[in-house]
């Protein structure tokens, strides 16, 4: 869906180039919130589940593997805290 959306953006006409660079900054922001998931659940239960079928790695990997699963909250806030301009505005002001 994304590389579809960039696409189109490129192909796209009828907006100006700031408009088009606004909305591609928007589409990378959320595809590096979309990884957040795919790092702390999926590839997570990935590994568990290829362990379970056919034993290909070291039983501490899975172990340790499922110890960063109920790390995806904290990471996904952290993350929307430094990609939301908005955010990082407000973190450096309080910082200052």
């Amino acid at each position: 869906i994304f590389w579809h959306m960039f696409f189109v953006l490129k192909n796209q006409t009828s907006s100006s180039e700031s408009t088009k660079v606004l909305i591609r900054l928007s589409l990378i922001r959320l595809f590096m919130q979309l990884n957040v998931p795919f790092l702390f659940i999926v590839l997570p239960l990935i590994v568990t589940f290829l362990q379970a079928a056919l034993r290909i790695f070291p039983f501490l990997v899975v172990v340790y593997v499922i110890k960063i699963i109920p790390l995806h909250p904290i990471a996904h806030n952290f993350v929307l805290l430094f990609l939301m301009p908005t955010y990082r505005r407000v973190i450096t002001n309080a910082i200052r």
